[in-house]
């Protein structure tokens, strides 16, 4: 679905907003998770070390992925972040797209260590919690605009922007 539909719909918007005249870049499209049940240990059975990259003998049968971990766990037992290479069209090699995904766990606001995931995917998944939350408080206390094919949204995305408001001159994602 990310590649077919998601990739898909950039690419689409891509095409929009810089017009067609203009070649459309290379994508490279990287999926990153942490739902998954492995677990890694160094051989004294201790966390693996922050930069150590898994591929070798442990990535699925016909996918290009890998296992990383950026940050040093502080409680427990480390859990790597699994990526998994869904398009290259730039035909970076895995050890540029290594490279560039760890670079992107040193980019927190906060604090200068890394972190666990790079931090555009942190920061996307918060303000999609975020977006989840405003949907469903809004709810609570009004009517949700639809029209026939369900929610909305150029509606809903004008009742709920920060655009009109105080907040846009506020830090969020901190």
């Amino acid at each position: 679905m990310a590649k077919l539909v998601e990739l898909a719909a950039i690419k689409e918007a891509f095409e929009e907003y810089y017009g067609s005249e203009s070649p459309l870049p290379p994508f490279v499209m990287v999926l990153a998770t942490k739902r998954h049940n492995r677990r890694f240990y160094s051989s004294a059975r201790d966390n693996v070390a922050p930069g150590t990259v898994v591929s070798d003998g442990i990535a699925r049968v016909g996918a290009n992925e890998f296992y990383m971990q950026s940050a040093y766990p502080l409680q427990g037992t480390a859990k790597l972040t699994n990526y998994e290479v869904i398009s290259n069209e730039a035909s970076l090699s895995l050890n540029d797209i290594q490279a560039f995904t760890h670079g992107m766990c040193y980019t927190h606001q906060i604090v200068a260590s890394a972190v666990s995931l790079p931090e555009p995917v942190f920061v996307a998944h918060e303000l999609a919690k975020r977006g989840r939350n405003n949907l469903v408080g809004y709810s609570n206390v009004a009517d949700v605009p639809r029209n026939d094919g369900g929610i909305d949204f150029a509606k809903l995305n004008k009742k709920l922007t920060y655009r009109r408001n105080e907040l846009v001159h506020r830090r969020f994602n901190a």
